[in-house]
């Protein structure tokens, strides 16, 4: 847990904040984005402004905000609203976006201690319960996740608690126990959090529960009264709560902006392979990842060729292991409803992308649908080959071992390896924020000229993209001159010139750059020229040269 929250806090206020984590800031707080002007200049100050000072809405007003305006359940954000007011402001009053951070670290940390306490009472093994929490632990996935200012580190929390609950009803039932309504409350009450916190989680409930009947009905277990009226009580408690939250909580137009950026493009067929590249990348990366986004091209594709060596030694290793441990009466039923979960929720991910268009492998964090799972199982599998020495097998290992002679050496190596991939994601050689706004507060202070900002408005996405700019010239101190636009979004590139002109005739500057983020033509105003097409983590578009005493 001391290495887990230090891999986690170190470089934590390095990287820039991005769409997202604006979001989480905005809605925790209450608030929506109505005070950011749209078709008119604005500055820095202005763009940033609703970031100042602690929150002033209570937590009935944070609900109402998320269930009228936004796509998310509202548990995480009512938590965040009070963790920020626990640290001091920034310098010019700002929120500290760090703190929230920190609320991420501390989730994270707390899921490494449940993966080793859920181990260690649900297989009654040290070794799983140590290497689960050493691989949750340097899980580059995790830590990317647990630096974001976002839900999802809390979300791994509740599933790792729900499968500790779906292993301990196992368990009962194996052992002929009775089910205590403290643990059938407490399963209940958890599976409910984890709907309020992130929709998906859903996914995770619908997958526990075939992969509970499908290991009942292989393994013929027939729980009896008493643990069948408990079992089907969280079942209908679930259902139940959801229902009510749908009919009567939720409004009818909900979800409907939720999932528009996942939809396939059917037109393109190339989109039907970058699923399974995106799926197999965020698989991999919950164990191990190099520089795949290194800045130099032979260091990613070295990268990308090592990784794909190891997940398949890593693979073979754990086959090995895991094909010893499945012979132990007292794993098999569990690993076999481990096993039938993650298979089950490949096939959701499969189904929702392919058969309803939904690709859910775009957002690399959805995979915390299976996450627990897949460590439990790397860990079943690992501890096999603890403290043993089986010659045999090392033997035909050699390329993946190196110089290990023994189980322990082995996974101390593959622990380093995943220690190393942590290191990967903390300096921001993997698992990148989406929109990088250094390079632009760089080449702009460079230009020497003032700078007009400017792009579409289509949703909050375009509001975050303009803030972390803004940002980053408050975090950095830059003293570039910077000032932003956003114009009404139009289906038509060509329709954009008129409100160009507009904006352009209010600039007070007469020389200046042109920024025109995000638009995929070039549409050169009347009083530009020159345009140079710029290309950075998350914007793309034209800088232009625009000089009105030229033409005055």
């Amino acid at each position: 847990m001391i290495i887990g929250g230090i891999l986690r806090v170190f470089k934590l206020g390095s990287k820039p904040p991005w769409t997202d984590e604006f979001a989480t800031v905005f809605y925790s707080r209450g608030d929506d984005y109505s005070q950011i002007s749209i078709n008119t200049i604005i500055s820095p100050a202005e763009l940033l402004a609703p970031l100042k000072g602690y929150p002033i809405h209570n937590l009935k007003d944070v609900a109402a905000l998320l269930i009228q305006q936004d796509n998310h359940p509202p548990l995480y954000f009512l938590i965040a609203n009070l963790w920020q007011k626990l640290f001091p402001l920034e310098a010019d009053n700002y929120i500290s976006i760090n703190s929230i951070r920190y609320l991420s670290v501390i989730f994270s940390i707390v899921g490494i201690f449940a993966i080793y306490w859920i181990a260690k009472k649900s297989f009654k093994s040290e070794s799983i319960a140590q290497i689960s929490a050493a691989l949750m632990a340097l899980s580059p996935f995790n830590i990317y996740l647990a630096q974001e200012a976002r839900h999802y580190s809390l979300i791994i929390l509740v599933a790792i608690a729900s499968f500790g609950y779906c292993l301990h009803c196992i368990n009962c039932l194996l052992e002929k126990k009775a089910l205590s309504y403290f643990i059938i409350f407490g399963w209940l009450s958890i599976n409910i959090c984890g709907l309020l916190t992130h929709y998906f989680f859903a996914l995770t409930l619908i997958a526990q529960a075939i992969a509970f009947i499908w290991l009942l009905y292989t393994h013929k277990i027939l729980p009896n009264k008493s643990q069948s009226l408990r079992i089907v009580s969280v079942v209908i408690g679930v259902a139940f709560f959801s229902l009510i939250w749908i009919t009567q909580v939720l409004p009818s137009s909900y979800g409907s902006a939720m999932t528009d950026w996942i939809r396939l493009d059917y037109s393109d067929w190339s989109e039907f392979f970058f699923p399974v590249g995106q799926f197999i990348y965020a698989l991999a990366t919950m164990i191990f990842v190099l520089p795949v986004k290194a800045p130099v091209v032979s260091i990613i594709i070295v990268s990308g060729i090592l990784m794909v060596i190891f997940i398949l030694k890593l693979f073979r290793f754990w086959q090995q292991g895991i094909s010893h441990q499945i012979n132990n009466p007292q794993y098999q039923p569990l690993i076999f409803f481990l096993t039938r979960f993650v298979v089950i929720a490949w096939g959701l991910f499969i189904i929702l992308t392919y058969g309803f268009g939904y690709d859910i492998t775009r957002g690399a964090r959805y995979h915390f649908i299976y996450f627990p799972a897949i460590i439990l199982l790397v860990a079943i599998g690992m501890s096999h080959f603890w403290q043993r020495n089986n010659s045999q097998f090392f033997q035909s290992q050699k390329i993946f071992v190196f110089f290990s002679k023994s189980g322990s050496q082995a996974i101390a190596l593959i622990l380093s390896l995943s220690f190393l991939g942590s290191l990967t994601v903390i300096n921001n050689l993997a698992y990148q924020k989406p929109y990088q706004p250094t390079p632009i507060i760089q080449q702009i202070e460079k230009d020497a000229q003032p700078a007009l900002i400017l792009t579409y408005h289509k949703s909050i996405v375009q509001i975050g993209e303009m803030m972390a700019i803004a940002w980053e010239r408050y975090r950095s101190s830059s003293p570039s001159d910077i000032s932003f636009a956003l114009i009404p979004y139009q289906d038509n590139p060509e329709n954009y010139h008129p409100d160009f002109e507009q904006i352009i005739a209010k600039y007070p500057n007469q020389e200046f750059k042109l920024w025109t983020l995000n638009l995929q033509e070039d549409s050169t105003p009347k009083l530009c020229e020159t345009p140079q097409k710029t290309r950075q983590a998350g914007y793309y578009g034209y800088v232009y040269h625009c000089n009105k005493k030229a033409t005055t």
